[in-house]
């Protein structure tokens, strides 16, 4: 199987794991997208994509890490994630009230939830060895 190969590579006695390198580079491609200034409409949209391919790639470097990590270490992290879940979650709560029934009450509440699952991808994705 020549998957295996390419998921660790040795570099000078420094393990390298493939799949970090694979999620950084999408995470630095991710944050080189940003939401252009046009028609509300177009905006909230773009920011709701936007903020489903963060939710994709801080899913895949999850299920990586349950693969991955021991039980006890992955147990922290399933712990940290359901708080984290509700931090996210009260804050996009929080941000859409300032907007209430405004046309903007999206695009904040998506750009909160990019905000706060960029940080998060940037955090697990430095969890893998």
């Amino acid at each position: 199987d020549t998957k295996d190969t390419k998921d660790t590579k040795d570099d000078g006695g420094l393990k390298i794991t493939g799949k970090k390198s694979e999620y950084k580079k999408r995470y630095d491609e991710l944050s080189k997208k940003e939401i252009a200034e046009g028609p509300q409409q177009e905006m909230n949209a773009f920011s709701m994509e936007l903020y489903q391919q963060w939710d994709a790639l801080l899913n895949d470097v999850y299920n990586y890490l349950k693969e991955s990590k021991s039980k006890s270490e992955f147990d922290k992290i399933s712990k940290d994630e359901l708080e984290w879940i509700k931090e996210k979650e009260a804050a996009i709560k929080e941000s859409r009230a300032e907007f209430e029934g405004g046309s903007m009450a999206a695009l904040v509440a998506n750009t909160t939830a990019i905000d706060y699952t960029q940080k998060r991808c940037d955090y697990l994705i430095s969890l893998i060895d």
